[in-house]
């Protein structure tokens, strides 16, 4: 996994990247996830702006989690300078539904 810094803006999270980059965003979910819990799918859905997702899945460290799925991943590209935002969606195998959104900041 690229090592992509999160910046805190005034109401969310953003990553900052060049127009026509493909990069990978990652979340990771393992505090918020019960003792045996695993992600089981993970949709993104851009809801502002114009960013190609080139390929959403979950993710494990299994070094420190084993095999338990705990990451939402996408590899993502901005098409064009300015703001987007990228809503996550992922549910567990236990029946829960966590939601959450990032932008992306976009520069030539």
């Amino acid at each position: 996994m690229a090592k992509t810094l999160w910046k805190q803006g005034n109401k969310s999270q953003y990553l900052e990247i060049p127009t026509g980059s493909n990069i990978d965003a990652s979340i990771d979910y393992i505090n918020r996830l019960q003792t045996g819990e695993k992600l089981q799918s993970v949709t993104h859905t851009v809801t502002q702006g114009n960013v190609t997702i080139n390929n959403s899945f979950t993710n494990s460290n299994q070094a420190l989690h084993g095999t338990q799925l705990h990451r939402a991943v996408c590899f993502l590209t901005p098409n064009t300078t300015g703001v987007h935002r990228i809503k996550v969606e992922t549910q567990t195998d236990q029946g829960r539904t966590f939601v959450h959104s990032f932008e992306v900041h976009s520069k030539t």
